[in-house]
């Protein structure tokens, strides 16, 4: 259940901005982000129109409405308070993300949402599903015995699950290699996460068990 940023722009993984927080729907939703503990995360989500369109009906998070149901986890890095009560926070874009479900729409939106990894990534997770799934299928382990059940290996969405999930772990052991804390100073920011080289060697052998699992 993830609050939701829902402005006219698109925000993408590895970019990085500053953003200048003056609504009151969305100061009191960062207010309680950073109220919390770290790691301060949201979802940016693109709602055509802007913060104009909350709450209309053609622009629900449902399937068949004009809403865009993928959207960016973000990071929250940093957070200041100006003296007119606006917010001004260091955020970045960590991966892509899927609405399943709204679970609030006013005075900001919640939902459910799912990591959606590039689909290169889970193409390359399928085949390794499917062997998994064939070890694990109850039909092999008893031989000719016919259970009447469905194969595991047979039943496309358990594939997908399961290739999902592997996508998924793989992707967050880059995280803290892709998406570095930036610099405190805001001025002159590069548009773009930096790497965190120091990390590489480790996350690659992280992501390398995790691929051969």
């Amino acid at each position: 259940d993830m609050p939701l940023c829902r402005w006219r722009y698109t925000f993408l993984p590895a970019f990085q901005t500053v953003l200048n927080v003056w609504q009151p729907q969305y100061t009191h939703m960062f207010e309680g982000i950073i109220a919390g503990p770290k790691p301060w995360l949201y979802v940016h989500l693109q709602l055509p129109g802007g913060t104009e369109n909350l709450g209309k009906p053609e622009y629900d998070l449902k399937i068949g409405t004009q809403a865009p149901m993928v959207g960016t986890l973000m990071r929250v890095v940093s957070a200041q308070r100006s003296e007119d009560s606006r917010l001004i926070l260091v955020v970045q874009g960590i991966s892509r993300v899927r609405v399943l479900e709204a679970t609030q729409m006013l005075p900001y939106s919640r939902a459910n949402v799912q990591l959606l990894p590039d689909f290169e990534q889970l193409e390359a997770y399928q085949q390794s599903a499917s062997r998994m799934l064939e070890a694990a299928d109850p039909q092999d382990q008893f031989g000719e015995l016919d259970l009447g059940v469905p194969r595991l290996n047979d039943q496309p969405e358990w594939c997908r699950t399961v290739a999902l999930a592997g996508a998924v772990a793989e992707e967050r052991q880059w995280e803290v290699y892709e998406a570095a804390h930036p610099v405190e100073q805001i001025n002159n920011m590069s548009p773009l996460v930096p790497f965190n080289f120091s990390v590489e060697a480790l996350c690659s052998k992280k992501a390398s068990l995790h691929a051969d699992k």
